[in-house]
């Protein structure tokens, strides 16, 4: 019953000249959106969540970039020299576990002594970021198939752009031909971007 209760309540709007300028219609609501009060903004606060929003997306790029699997046991360690935002990420620590997701996270004001070979380090504005995992295949071998594999692609982006530079091709094939090999190029070129990321990492925990 409700649509036909909001089309009455709608009908009736119209003899009360609020109109919708962008669309010519009677408003349903005609109360002015809310605005907050910048007294009562906590700009800190907003700033905290914004880097920890920030931090949570890092760790999970890293985990797609390096194509762990789900059940992949990670452990991390942040080190924030921000008191404040130290104790923000503490408070946070179940919350990031959960969204990661993560077997451990330990919030530190000091670098740790020294990381394993399955470690991978980045800095993101403040904090330090030490990731560790255990994996269940030799990154060695991983390593030659992420080359092999790049190489492959390599040589299909170079078939694709002949491809694309043939005059014959251009001025003949149809326009969704011409699309669909526009297209391949253009995620052949994604695949080894990422994959080129993924040697930069294995090669570090490979040293």
């Amino acid at each position: 019953y409700i649509p036909f209760i909001t089309e009455e309540i709608w009908q009736k709007l119209g003899a009360q000249n609020q109109v919708d300028l962008l669309h010519n219609s009677p408003l349903l609501i005609s109360a002015h959106w809310p605005q907050a009060n910048p007294r009562s903004q906590n700009t800190k606060l907003e700033s905290q969540v914004q880097i920890w929003q920030e931090i949570i997306q890092q760790i999970r790029n890293l985990k797609n970039e390096l194509d762990l699997l789900a059940k992949t046991p990670l452990s991390c360690q942040l080190v924030i020299a921000d008191g404040e935002l130290a104790d923000f990420f503490a408070a946070s620590t179940a919350l990031t576990q959960h969204l990661t997701p993560l077997k451990t996270l330990t919030i530190s004001s000091t670098p740790p002594q020294s990381g394993s070979s399955q470690t991978i380090e980045f800095a993101h504005r403040e904090i330090q970021a030490s990731l560790q995992f255990k994996i269940d295949f030799d990154p060695k071998t991983r390593l030659q198939s992420i080359k092999q594999e790049i190489a492959e692609i390599q040589a299909l982006l170079e078939k694709t752009a002949r491809l694309l530079a043939d005059p014959n091709f251009s001025t003949k094939a149809p326009q969704a031909v011409i699309n669909k090999e526009t297209q391949k190029q253009k995620d052949l070129q994604i695949k080894k971007s990422i994959l080129e990321k993924q040697i930069s990492y294995y090669e570090k925990i490979t040293l």
